[in-house]
């Protein structure tokens, strides 16, 4: 088992598959759901009670919004389990399909730059 275990790593690796317990992976989701908590605070305390974004918080968006676009980038890579969690998925097109079933046109549509698209509309 130990042997098809680091065979289907090395596969991973040279395919350019991230293994789904990958702990630079698992702490990079930490780091996204981090942000998402921040953003999800934040985000409606300043629309409720801010006149004006100031460019340091316009900066902080764009940056949120680039690491939320590079996690969609690496979700395209990275291993899947199956329906029953038994095996891992590493076909880059059955991960991908996969994905575009589910949570990509979320993922797409929160990183949508609609407060740059508010901003042009106002000027």
């Amino acid at each position: 088992l130990h042997t098809a275990y680091r065979r289907q790593r090395q596969m991973c690796i040279r395919d350019s598959i991230i293994h789904h317990g990958n702990k630079y992976k698992i702490f990079f989701d930490l780091w996204i759901l981090v942000l998402l908590l921040i953003v999800s605070l934040i985000v409606p305390v300043r629309l409720a009670f801010a006149e004006k974004d100031s460019n340091d918080w316009f900066m902080f968006y764009i940056i949120t919004d680039t690491f939320f676009f590079v996690d969609i980038v690496l979700t395209f890579f990275t291993s899947v389990t199956d329906e029953k969690k038994v095996y891992e998925i590493t076909d880059k097109k059955v991960i991908a399909k996969n994905y575009l079933k589910g949570w990509f046109w979320v993922d797409l549509i929160s990183i949508l730059p609609l407060d740059i698209l508010m901003k042009s509309d106002e000027q």
